[in-house]
């Protein structure tokens, strides 16, 4: 009997070691996967960057109260020279097909793919209430621009990461080697955790069916890298609470909101990756940028200005979500495809990639670091 109660009491204590060694060594590795750098003094240690497609502004925001979206008093010609007939409408086709176009002066850059045509539609609250709700509940950018004049989605995904393409425009990419630095190449340097979590997404774009990521197209990456991963790795650290310090998040073809896919669709797959970081222990040290590659040759009527030789280019719609974010706020600065890269310089201590990030305005007009975080706001997802 007494025998027995001895081993009892020493199954007790080995499981209490053995429990005791598990919380330190997460503890130990969330710390060491986090790997932040010293010189941040930001309440933000996760960084989430989201990449939609082809969106403008105007086709999901234009007519949300008190930012600068559509005049449905002007109109707009069919075709080239012909008399102004055509004006926006509220479209209730999710896959936005059969849209009515017009010819908008501004987007004619004398190519075939970039001839003025632009479609005519717009949807509203009742369409897209998710990310209605979150421009309400957090910050809503009107004056977020794509990376390039053109408006293709591959460079921008270049942008994304290196913020250049070097003047590659051309939406397929194969076996390019680009030259510049990544954000990456900071990252690593600086011992900062990242992954990219890659849907089908990129491969589509690029016409490559070979899972295509644009970290290959750049001649320091010879082989993929253990930090891309698939989306399901991303439910896997939100439910370990083992997030990097900065992700990038690409959707699967039919969520990216590419036409034909559904916009609902797409809303839903954000809605399900913002709630899953709001249920994590993350969240209070989190910031999530999510914006659109480009504008998908939906109309907007705000004339972009180029900074640069390539762009940027058209205006594409752009939320902001953080704890630390403004309420309901509207941003009015003028931001691009490397603005969330400026952000993670900043957050992190780290230098500019080249003149386009080091322009770049940091985002951080849309934070209030001083108010108190704020709670999560849950959303459900809505039928398609």
């Amino acid at each position: 009997m007494i025998k027995r109660i001895y081993l009892i009491i020493n199954l007790l204590l080995l499981l209490c070691l053995l429990l005791s060694f598990y919380l330190f060594y997460k503890d130990f590795l969330k710390k060491n996967h986090q790997k932040n750098n010293p010189q941040n003094t930001y309440p933000i240690k996760h960084v989430f960057y989201i990449l939609q497609e082809d969106r403008s502004f105007d086709s999901y925001f234009g007519t949300y109260p008190g930012a600068d979206g559509i005049n449905l008093n002007i109109a707009y010609p069919a075709k080239k020279e012909e008399p102004a007939t055509v004006i926006p409408v509220h479209f209730k086709d999710y896959t936005s097909q059969s849209a009515p176009m017009a010819y908008v002066d501004f987007y004619d850059k004398g190519r075939e793919d970039m001839d003025g045509m632009l479609k005519m539609i717009y949807y509203d609250w009742s369409d897209i209430p998710n990310y209605w709700s979150y421009a309400d509940n957090f910050v809503l950018a009107y004056r977020f621009f794509c990376a390039t004049t053109l408006g293709w989605s591959v460079p921008t995904h270049f942008y994304a990461i290196a913020a250049t393409s070097e003047g590659f425009l051309l939406n397929t990419a194969h076996d390019e080697r680009l030259e510049s630095k990544t954000l990456v190449d900071l990252l690593e340097e600086k011992n900062i955790s990242w992954k990219y979590y890659m849907g089908t997404l990129d491969s589509v774009l690029s016409q490559d069916p070979n899972k295509w990521n644009p970290f290959l197209c750049f001649k320091q990456y010879r082989k993929i890298f253990d930090n891309v991963v698939g989306l399901r790795e991303f439910y896997k650290d939100a439910k370990q609470d083992n997030f990097p310090a900065v992700s990038w998040i690409i959707a699967e073809v039919e969520a990216s909101e590419h036409p034909p896919a559904n916009i609902r669709v797409g809303m839903n797959h954000v809605t399900n990756i913002i709630n899953a970081i709001m249920e994590s222990p993350s969240w209070k040290e989190s910031a999530i940028f999510i914006a659109w590659d480009d504008n998908g040759n939906f109309f907007d009527h705000y004339r972009f200005e180029p900074t640069d030789e390539f762009g940027p280019g058209p205006r594409v719609p752009a939320l902001i979500i953080s704890p630390y974010a403004k309420k309901g706020y509207i941003d009015h600065t003028a931001y691009d495809a490397t603005s969330p890269l400026k952000f993670i310089e900043t957050i992190f201590g780290l230098e500019s990639l080249n003149s386009r990030d080091g322009k770049s305005a940091d985002m951080m007009n849309a934070f209030d670091f001083k108010q108190p975080p704020r709670d999560p706001v849950f959303l459900e997802v809505v039928k398609p």
